[in-house]
């Protein structure tokens, strides 16, 4: 193993894998998977995001070292961050939200993207660690939270639980359903690359209406809110207790 072939740095989401652009991508693998053995103990069961600096990388050579790290350690990576100062804020904001919705609900997770013909069903809420591409379609009873691109058809609340959301990093489906309530954009693209900016929106149902806002800890408030009083109308007075 070369010395300081693979540096790991935690920030305050997860951690900063600085690799050596110099070494082979072979050796790169057996490092990083000695250097995460090493240090499996510390960082135990944990769940967070992981971004790699120093070496440009493909698709693939990123994802062969999110299975080597998966392999050697006990971490859950939830999301990969890309280096830009901004989208790490906003892929922050989603990755904390994301996991405090699925630490509520036990949510199920499906690692990978769901491509062009497709289809993803549970009667949990359900966390994508990829995309949902043009074409594909998740259906969830619980809420839909994709860490990634959103372009094809979602469906959350799917046996009628309007407190349910659908969120992503990208919310550009091509329909979106909500406990029953569903809409579509005016203009769908029938070639859609899926080249947007990272920019985290919600859909949620307010007063009976779908609404599209930012992904923000007052949306979830909101949301959390409507939940608790929808379990507090259904729950008998104090009159009606034995």
């Amino acid at each position: 193993m070369k010395k300081n072939s693979v540096v790991i740095k935690s920030c305050a989401y997860g951690l900063n894998i600085i690799l050596d652009p110099a070494i082979g991508f072979d050796q790169l693998l057996e490092d990083t998977a000695a250097k995460f053995r090493e240090a499996s103990r510390f960082f135990g069961n944990a769940q967070m995001a992981v971004s790699f600096r120093g070496r440009d990388l493909s698709q693939e050579e990123e994802l062969r070292l999110i299975e080597t790290i998966v392999a050697n350690s006990r971490i859950e990576i939830v999301c990969l961050v890309d280096e830009d100062p901004e989208s790490d804020k906003k892929y922050k904001e989603a990755v904390i939200r994301a996991l405090e919705q699925k630490n509520k609900e036990n949510a199920a997770v499906f690692h990978g993207s769901l491509l062009m013909g497709e289809k993803l069903r549970t009667d949990q809420s359900i966390l994508i660690l990829g995309d949902v591409k043009s074409g594909a379609s998740v259906s969830a009873d619980g809420s839909v939270i994709v860490l990634g691109s959103c372009l094809g058809q979602v469906s959350a609340g799917a046996a009628g639980d309007e407190s349910a959301f659908a969120a992503a990093l990208v919310l550009k489906p091509s329909m979106v359903s909500i406990a029953g309530l569903s809409a579509r954009p005016a203009i769908t693209k029938r070639d859609d690359p899926g080249n947007y900016e990272t920019d985290p929106k919600i859909c949620f149902i307010r007063d009976g209406h779908l609404m599209l806002e930012d992904l923000s800890g007052t949306v979830f408030d909101l949301i959390r809110r409507a939940g608790q009083e929808e379990d507090r109308a259904a729950q008998p007075s104090g009159s009606d207790k034995e």
